[in-house]
């Protein structure tokens, strides 16, 4: 066929080699208003559409075959399901060796941003605790009848930061001396409390307190109560978590949250994320 006549046809022609999806990409090169060509039917797509799949995987399956071993190219070894396995028993060891701390000090959208800066701390969740409602809403909570503060749980990792730093950063960054308040947040769910999971715990708490008390670095007396847990935890709404860092405009995180949280970074700057390892 003349090249006049080639021109002229209607043609189908395939676009690289990407099958990534299992999908072949096909362009057209018609003149304008030429198309649908008559002689090319949705099923011939189809068609080479599942010849360039069978392709592809006739090309995966090669390169496998072929692959040199580890110790012949000087790469890591091949990946397997017993390697995958092992990553996720690791993981979950790890995870396993983090602590948790349950803090109370006021309304736990300013603890939340706090700690969540803290090298070596790997989450915090807000939630509710200390309570006698089960599986509290935020606004059984506001009302005050169910017994609960808000309080954030902090999970660290005790080779990076202890449970006794976690405790004086709490400390640092509300009033403990103020009695089921913080400034203008009022009522029990905003007390200054600490649960504790363990004896240990426990024994931390109360002798960071004795330290401040015997350095007087407040004018009034803490009132921070030491509770155990007893597994009376409930996590927050949805809406609650990282709530600093998805509404920084709001008017309650511009004006109480971010002068808080400022003052927290200047002090503890040895202690920041971004600071350390």
């Amino acid at each position: 066929m003349a090249g006049s006549e080639q021109g002229s046809h209607r043609k189908i022609r395939r676009v690289g080699d990407d099958f990534s999806g299992n999908r072949a990409r096909l362009r057209r090169t018609a003149a304008p208003g030429e198309w649908p060509a008559p002689h090319f039917s949705r099923n011939a797509v189809r068609v080479a559409m599942r010849r360039g799949r069978r392709k592809a995987r006739r090309r995966r399956d090669a390169r496998t075959r072929h692959k040199p071993c580890a110790a012949a190219a000087g790469a890591g070894a091949a990946r397997g399901p017993h390697d995958e396995r092992n990553e996720r028993k690791e993981s979950d060891m790890s995870e396993a060796t983090n602590e948790i701390a349950t803090l109370g000090g006021g309304c736990f959208w300013c603890q939340e941003a706090v700690f969540l800066d803290v090298n070596g701390v790997t989450a915090v969740e807000s939630g509710y605790a200390g309570g006698h409602t089960r599986n509290p809403g935020y606004r059984d909570v506001c009302d005050g009848e169910t017994g609960h503060a808000e309080v954030v749980n902090v999970t660290f990792d005790p080779s990076r930061i202890g449970y006794r730093e976690i405790v004086e950063i709490f400390f640092a960054t509300h009033d403990p001396t103020q009695l089921n308040r913080q400034g203008n947040d009022v009522g029990t769910q905003y007390r200054s409390v600490i649960f504790t999971r363990s004896d240990a715990q426990r024994d931390v708490a109360l002798d960071v307190i004795r330290a401040l008390e015997r350095d007087k670095l407040y004018d009034a007396p803490i009132v921070t109560q030491v509770e155990p847990l007893n597994d009376n935890y409930w996590p927050a709404e949805a809406y609650h978590q990282n709530y600093y860092a998805r509404n920084p405009g709001q008017g309650y995180c511009a004006v109480v949250i971010g002068p808080k949280l400022a003052k927290f970074r200047q002090k503890f700057a040895h202690r920041l994320k971004s600071r350390g390892a």
